[in-house]
């Protein structure tokens, strides 16, 4: 299958790229600023959502594309106003693109999604480019699987995400504190997530589906199993005060879908801990991810 990838140079978007590779599709990666060096074989197109390589992109003629583009800074990204132009440069994009004989579209969506009413610009965004995008899809005749990733974690994540975060304060023998440590999550490994979108890309599966185990983990109980994957002291963590803290939330996927596709998750939680662990350097420092 060819399969264009947009965000292919970031945290999930390079995963599934390795991932594709590995599995012989032919893969390209819509990239605005393409590195020297990457993974063999995997076509790197300089372009970007706003300004595609029409001509490049019409000569590959890929038959599904996995899109992966949008604003992820930790911090930033939840009322960023590039999510308003990430929706609309998206849609205008894959429907442009869906012109051109596209079979299937697998879009990144999120958990976030699931809070109603949506409570920030990126879920509201996401939302619309869902509804949007589902019309196109029934127009056009391509298969849009909207994929809504929990909370993925792994090698290569932004150093500002919890794991890393815990990791470096841990390390380095910092208190750390915990502001929602009662939030349950679902915490998914990243090329779990990775094998997820390949198969529900390869399946040309048409709906919206959650990505993630199906358990849920408070984040007080992730960050007592961090401190122990890497021998710190579970007493550096802390609790905020719970003055004004907002109600705890569940996010946690029904899985029953993409097992249904035969995927499982092949990674446990401290095992993928411990990975991540390795990869980083003693100050936990990782190389921000684009996406």
């Amino acid at each position: 299958m060819r399969i264009l990838v947009t965000g292919g140079s970031g945290f999930l978007g390079s995963a599934f790229v390795a991932a594709a590779h590995r599995r012989g599709h032919e893969v390209a990666v819509l990239d605005p600023r393409p590195a020297e060096t990457g993974e063999p074989g995997v076509r790197r197109l300089r372009g970007s959502l706003e300004d595609p390589p029409w001509p490049e992109l019409r000569a590959f003629a890929p038959e599904a594309c996995l899109h992966a583009a949008w604003v992820t800074e930790p911090g930033s990204y939840l009322e960023a106003e590039s999510n308003r132009d990430f929706r609309d440069a998206s849609l205008a994009f894959l429907d442009a693109l869906a012109e051109g004989g596209l079979a299937g579209v697998t879009a990144l969506g999120s958990c976030v999604e699931h809070d109603d009413p949506p409570a920030s610009l990126y879920a509201r965004c996401k939302r619309e480019l869902h509804e949007a995008l589902g019309e196109r899809a029934g127009r056009r005749g391509f298969a849009l699987a909207w994929a809504r990733v929990f909370h993925p974690y792994g090698p290569g994540e932004h150093p500002r995400r919890l794991c890393s975060a815990l990791i470096r304060g841990l390390r380095a023998g910092e208190p750390f504190e915990l502001r929602t440590p009662a939030d349950v999550n679902d915490y998914v490994y990243v090329s779990d997530v990775a094998a997820a979108l390949l198969r529900v890309t390869e399946a040309r599966f048409a709906g919206a589906l959650d990505v993630g185990t199906g358990r849920g983990l408070t984040v007080r109980e992730l960050a007592a199993r961090v401190a122990r994957a890497v021998g710190a002291d579970a007493g550096q963590v802390r609790e905020a005060p719970p003055a004004g803290r907002p109600a705890p939330l569940r996010r946690v996927a029904d899985a029953a879908a993409l097992r249904g596709l035969g995927w499982s998750d092949a990674v446990d939680l401290d095992a993928g801990i411990r990975a991540l662990a390795a990869t980083l350097s003693p100050t936990g420092e990782e190389t921000p991810c684009r996406s």
